[in-house]
């Protein structure tokens, strides 16, 4: 119809027009384009651009200067002539200070174009400049390139100055993909799935999900509300309160015991649905991220829907991990042995060419993992076989070494042989903390291996490669890590569903329920996780008090909820700055966010968390006693 003509015409426009504020800066601002604009096609064009300077060159006492002007876009090379002032005026300014200039474009002279530049077939003759700040206070110097020695200042100085740091070429590029991802994402399910965007509190209640949370004081004696670890409860009231299909990039605060990929302040791609079962909501995030990836990184290798889908208890005993790494292979192998008439199991790793690649450091780094869980390790003398044992009276020695190779074959042409050696019931009873830490120590040398390849040349990471792949049906709950022994926590949280085929176990064994949670893996990292939500209140009830052992009138609210009409949901988060950190190749999950927290947690930018005077803490009736 004519209507629909028109509103697909409108929907054109707006999208070039955005696109054209995107790309240019003609619009609402004084500079007619931007430093990465310029083509061979602006060639004899009046233009005004506005930037940071870098350092003036000069090739000689009378030629002309030359100076390097960079914003978001890109940089174009600036030519200022003698005899306007303007080369007196320019040439001792310091870098990084914001100048706006006048000038005309030109052919860049033969035999000077830059190739690795966008605008490297151009050049502007500057007839006029203004120096709108003359940078005065630098703690470091910047290059238009992300060198070795940009990313060799001092992490430290560079988060205490970080609207410095964030100039660089590749901050910004990180900036600008995360941007550009997350409008993918908001197009894609709000105009092709009927999302709804809807922001969910931040101060709520302390409940016990399973991380340390934020408090925050109130001016009302001993009241105090906390910073919500998730959106997780408020996302399924709103599934109660019938909005059907639900997203937001939620904010979420957890006091954690910090490490390289966590931040105390992160977000998440949090989104829900109703009257969905666990193979709608996978293939909802498959498309999610098939289509959107496709549109901001066309040129990566990405996993095509569906994704591999493999068991928790499969993933641990192959690749001894519940996030695997799938982009190189040395699998899990495990067997039975018998050492000195002990009928013992055994899990070994088939290190590719080991025994030649790995050199004397590498070997001695394998060695030292025997301080994880107090393990023994022995090499044989050839360095072909390494062993590893969880108990000392597991004798390791060369004729043991004989002994293995007698019963497993010897590792072939210049392989290494990792070998973990455990007592049969190690291995026999899935889930229990022997079986996590028997195999989980395993995936951890497998990835020791993996790493000290790549440290010798051996390209084991392709990085351009976003392998997914789901892992499923996990235990419902697992051993305790802090209470007492035979105590169960949540493996997810404790508003996963279990599996109706183990739900009959809940009150015979827990430790035998399986969950319908699912997570999110990619090259090597869990970058999302999500469940089919417990939507009836009774057995909400009877996991909190009969399982978990938690005060069910903690979580009154949502008990009420359930009994009001809820419907079956589950839903998903992804972790977008370890999603990011992926996409980017980032080291770090601070380099793809514009002000993160330090690795202690500290924010040295403007110094919080900071102390306060005590007349500042009376108004909260809090007291500092240490």
């Amino acid at each position: 119809s004519l209507e629909n003509m028109a509103l697909r015409f409108s929907k054109q426009i707006l999208y070039f027009c955005v696109r054209g504020l995107r790309l240019s800066s003609g619009s609402h601002t004084p500079r007619s384009h931007t430093c990465g604009e310029l083509r061979t096609g602006h060639v004899g064009s009046e233009v005004t651009l506005c930037g940071w300077m870098q350092a003036p060159r000069a090739t000689s006492r009378k030629g002309p200067l030359f100076v390097s002007l960079r914003d978001r876009s890109g940089t174009t090379q600036l030519v200022v002539l003698a005899g306007k002032g303007l080369k007196e005026a320019l040439a001792g300014m310091p870098a990084e200070s914001v100048i706006q200039i006048s000038g005309t474009v030109h052919p860049r002279p033969q035999g000077s174009t830059n190739p690795k530049m966008i605008t490297g077939d151009i050049e502007v003759h500057v007839d006029s400049v203004e120096v709108l700040n003359k940078a005065t206070n630098l703690a470091f110097t910047l290059s238009d390139k992300s060198t070795a020695a940009d990313i060799s200042i001092k992490e430290s100085l560079r988060l205490e100055h970080r609207y410095l740091d964030l100039r660089r070429h590749s901050a910004l590029k990180n900036l600008e993909l995360r941007s550009n991802l997350t409008m993918a994402m908001r197009r894609h399910l709000i105009e092709k799935h009927n999302f709804l965007e809807v922001e969910t509190p931040t101060l709520f209640k302390p409940t016990p999900e399973g991380a340390r949370e934020f408090l925050v004081p109130t001016r009302s004696p001993g009241k105090f509300y906390s910073l919500v670890q998730s959106p997780q409860q408020f996302k399924q009231l709103l599934m109660v309160g019938g909005v059907d299909k639900y997203f937001q990039f939620a904010r979420c605060y957890r006091d954690e015991d910090l490490r390289a990929n966590r931040q105390p302040e992160f977000t998440q791609l949090d989104l829900e649905m109703s009257f969905v079962d666990r193979d709608n909501v996978l293939a909802l995030i498959e498309n999610l991220l098939d289509q959107s990836l496709s549109k901001v990184l066309p040129d990566r290798i990405m996993t095509k829907p569906p994704f591999n889908r493999i068991t928790y208890k499969e993933a641990m005993e192959r690749y001894g991990s519940d996030k695997p790494d799938f982009r190189f292979g040395m699998e899990i192998y495990t067997g039975e042995v018998d050492i000195g008439g002990l009928s013992c199991s055994f899990s070994k790793i088939v290190v590719p060419n080991g025994n030649r690649i790995l050199g004397t450091e590498e070997n001695d780094l394998l060695l030292s993992a025997c301080t994880v869980g107090n393990r023994f390790a022995h090499f044989s003398e050839n360095k072909k076989i390494l062993l590893f044992a969880d108990q000392a009276n597991l004798e390791l020695s060369s004729a043991t070494c004989s002994r293995m190779r007698a019963q497993i074959g010897p590792p072939e042409n210049d392989d290494l042989l990792v070998i973990n050696i455990s007592p049969k019931s190690y291995v026999e009873q899935p889930h229990t903390k022997q079986w996590i830490n028997h195999y989980s120590f395993l995936g951890d040398l497998r990835l020791k291996c993996a790493t000290l390849l790549e440290k010798c040349g051996i390209e084991v990471f392709p990085p351009e490669n976003l392998h997914f792949t789901w892992i499923v049906d996990f235990p419902l709950f697992l051993p305790s890590e802090k209470g007492p022994e035979g105590a169960l926590e949540s493996a997810h949280h404790p508003f996963t569903a279990p599996n109706p085929e183990y739900a009959h176990l809940l009150d015979l064994d827990p430790t035998k329920v399986l969950s319908q949670h699912y997570d999110l893996v990619l090259n090597g990292a869990e970058v999302g996780g999500g469940s089919i939500r417990i939507h009836q209140a009774a057995l909400q009830e009877k996991i909190f008090r009969d399982v978990l052992k938690v005060d069910p009138t903690v979580f009154k609210h949502l008990l009420s909820a359930l009994q009001a009409g809820c419907p079956p949901h589950g839903g998903l988060a992804i972790g977008f700055d370890r999603f990011m950190a992926i996409l980017c190749n980032a080291n770090s999950l601070r380099d793809v966010i514009a002000f993160p927290k330090s690795f202690y947690g500290q924010d040295l930018l403007t110094g919080a968390p900071v102390a306060l005077p005590e007349e500042y803490l009376k108004q909260y009736h809090i007291k500092t006693i240490v």
